[in-house]
């Protein structure tokens, strides 16, 4: 995550011609700062996120999802990991039966 938000800050950056320095001064940051979010070194808070995008001109979305739950059951991991111990059963001999 941080080196996409790097990278998309670094991309609109170059875009208008700006240093890092000059990002800096419109957003109320240092230049190693910037420096050190470009690389993906560090992932800024969200407030310093919408000052990087207000001076890059551009709007901050934050898209949070819910991951679906993992199903248990005959559909789900419950099932995935029944079936792979009874195929290493099969196939692993037992202790003693070599």
């Amino acid at each position: 995550m941080a080196s996409e938000l790097g990278s998309t800050v670094r991309h609109l950056r170059t875009l208008r011609g700006w240093t890092q320095a000059r990002l800096a001064s419109a957003a109320g940051m240092t230049q190693p700062a910037i420096a050190r979010f470009e690389a993906g070194a560090t992932v800024p808070t969200i407030p310093v996120l919408e000052r990087l995008a207000g001076a890059l001109g551009a709007e901050l979305f934050v898209d949070l999802m819910l991951l679906p739950p993992v199903q248990e059951g005959p559909t789900g991991l419950d099932h995935v990991e029944r079936e792979l111990v009874w195929n290493n059963k099969k196939i692993l001999p037992r202790p003693g039966e070599d």
